[in-house]
């Protein structure tokens, strides 16, 4: 048992316990973005092998490419018992408004001029999509 109050203990402790504090929350955050800097690094990886440099390499292939993704969607989702979405190619205007907005460097980080998306009624229905996609 403390005999006296001693100023220098408490801050002693409220120091530690700032430090401790902010070394678990940096350990825990940096944790939790962990998968997002291994999906970042892939996307870029992505990003830097893709053949479409320019706006013009873009749009050059994307109804050929927009209309194959939506043929072999169209298929999985009657499979898998969903609907696929088919909005068409990006608009090229609002492509190329994207780097400004989300900060890239350029055309050839913009992934979504060929889109589309399943809707889904139940979350099994995504492993049926996912799994035919590599056929």
């Amino acid at each position: 048992m403390q005999q006296k109050y001693e100023p220098e203990r408490t801050v002693a402790a409220i120091g530690l316990g700032a430090v401790t504090g902010g070394i678990g929350r940096t350990a825990v955050e940096g944790a939790a973005k962990a998968p997002d800097v291994i999906a970042n690094r892939r996307l870029q990886g992505w990003r830097d092998a893709t053949p479409n440099k320019t706006w013009d390499d873009h749009y050059r292939t994307a109804q050929r490419w927009q209309d194959e993704l939506a043929g072999a969607n169209e298929r999985i989702a009657q499979e898998a018992g969903t609907r696929f979405v088919n909005p068409g190619i990006k608009k090229r205007e609002t492509a190329e408004g994207k780097p400004a907005r989300k900060g890239y460097s350029g055309p050839q980080e913009v992934t979504d001029v060929v889109r589309g998306a399943h809707m889904l009624e139940r979350p099994d229905q995504a492993d049926a999509v996912a799994s035919s996609a590599g056929d």
